[in-house]
């Protein structure tokens, strides 16, 4: 599928996500400049607070395994990045989230050092870094416990575009650096995820970067 509405928010994904902490290094040194008058500084407050706001229902909508509103927190002509390949538009993000929610059981993820920065320049336009950390089960015994555990960390680099007053998700990129514990469900080695608008995915901008630790490519 050729890039069509998305072309813009993916080149800016790639050009600062090609690194995985480059995004990080970006926004740390970015930091935010004393804003002229005390509502233009109230204004910005409230921008970063309901970008965190929408960042948590994220997770929250994830592990609840609800992928329309999920999907809804996403721009529609949004650019998603991660393992699998790059989805272009909500309805293909979408369909990423519930394939995964598909594969697992209950899922618990946790965002850290989540940062905010809202543009200056373009009040419509933010960028959000944090860590990745979640902890998911696969499998039942009798009695309804997880038979298995695992873990994974990676990070998220996020531009926000606020469209009709709500701060949307337009290109997010998303990695996965280290699995803790893991282990397939049975009859899960078949499952493919759905095809992605392009095969390059996070994992490909990264291999020729060393603080990328992912062995398993």
């Amino acid at each position: 599928m050729p890039i069509q509405n998305g072309n813009g928010q993916f080149a800016r994904l790639k050009q600062l996500g090609n690194t995985v902490f480059g995004p990080f290094v970006q926004i740390a040194q970015a930091k935010p400049t004393r804003a002229a008058t005390l509502e233009a500084s109230l204004g910005r407050l409230e921008d970063e607070l309901a970008i965190r706001d929408a960042f948590g229902r994220y997770h929250y909508f994830y592990d609840c395994g609800d992928a329309d509103s999920v999907a809804n927190l996403f721009t529609e002509d949004a650019v998603l990045v991660n393992p699998r390949g790059t989805y272009i538009g909500r309805a293909a993000v979408k369909r990423n989230y519930e394939f995964l929610m598909s594969r697992s059981g209950p899922v618990f993820h946790y965002a850290t050092n989540v940062t905010v920065r809202v543009s200056e320049s373009d009040p419509d336009q933010a960028h959000s870094t944090a860590f990745l950390w979640c902890v998911h089960s696969t499998g039942e015994d009798d009695r309804g416990r997880a038979t298995t555990i695992g873990g994974a960390g990676g990070t998220y680099a996020i531009e926000w575009r606020r469209h009709d007053g709500e701060w949307l998700m337009a290109a997010s990129r998303l990695t996965l650096n280290y699995r803790v514990g893991f282990t397939s469900p049975a009859g899960s080695t078949s499952a493919l995820p759905p095809a992605p608008d392009l095969a390059e995915s996070s994992t490909d901008w990264l291999r020729h970067d060393p603080d990328f630790a992912w062995p398993n490519g």
